[in-house]
C-alpha cells in the first residue's frame, strides 16, 4: 500500500560517526577544554568550501589521543539487546565517564584524534526492510541495508586533505589518515 513507487523504507540516512585520523601538532598545545566533563572541540568546513569542493557538510571532533584510544565507537556503543541500555550507551557516548577519570592522565598535548561526523548523500540503496523473523508480539523485525555512496567517502577524505593542508601551511602540525580512509 503506497509503495507503488518501491520508496518505502528507501533512502535511510544517520550521521555517520567515525574515528578517521590523528592530529599531531608540532607544539604542545595546552588547554583544560577537556577538563570540563562533555564539552569537545569540532573544526567545521565553510559552505563556501563544501560548494567549490562538491563535498557534503561535516565536521571533525578532537578529543586527545590519550582520551580517544580508550573511547568506543559510536555503532559498538549503540549494539545492545537492551534499547534502554543502548540509549543509555549513547547518551554517554561510551567514553565521558572514562575522561573525567583520565583527565589527569593527558600526556600526549600534542596527539590527537579526529573523529567525522557528516551527513549522507541520499542512497537509494540504503533501506529498511520488513524480514521474516518475529519479534514475542508476532511483528515482523527490521532490517536495515546501510552503505555508504562515492560522494560519502570522498567528502570524509576531502574534509581531511583541507584540514591537513591547512595543518600544513600554517606549520601547526600533520594529519594522519586511518588506514580504511
Amino acid at each position: 500500500m503506497g509503495n507503488d513507487k518501491d520508496v518505502v523504507g528507501r533512502y535511510f540516512m544517520e550521521h555517520l560517526e567515525v574515528a578517521s585520523a590523528e592530529l599531531r601538532l608540532l607544539k604542545p598545545f595546552q588547554t583544560v577544554l577537556y577538563s570540563w566533563g562533555k564539552a569537545k572541540a569540532e573544526l567545521a568546513i565553510t559552505e563556501k568550501t563544501m560548494i567549490a569542493n562538491k563535498i557534503l557538510n561535516g565536521t571533525v571532533s578532537i578529543f586527545p589521543l590519550s582520551i580517544g584510544k580508550h573511547m568506543k565507537p559510536r555503532m559498538k556503543t549503540w549494539q545492545n539487546n537492551n534499547p534502554r541500555k543502548a540509549m543509555e550507551n549513547m547518551n554517554n557516548m561510551g567514553c565521558f565517564l572514562k575522561l573525567l577519570k583520565l583527565r589527569t592522565k593527558i600526556r600526549e598535548p600534542t596527539a590527537y584524534q579526529l573523529d567525522t561526523r557528516i551527513e549522507q548523500a541520499p542512497n537509494p540503496n540504503s533501506r529498511v526492510t520488513l524480514g521474516y523473523k518475529k519479534d514475542d508480539l508476532g511483528v515482523p523485525k527490521a532490517n536495515l541495508h546501510w552503505e555508504l555512496t562515492a560522494l560519502d567517502k570522498r567528502s570524509i577524505r576531502k574534509i581531511y586533505e583541507l584540514l591537513g593542508q591547512q595543518m600544513g601551511n600554517s606549520g601547526l602540525g600533520r594529519i594522519k589518515l586511518v588506514e580504511f580512509l
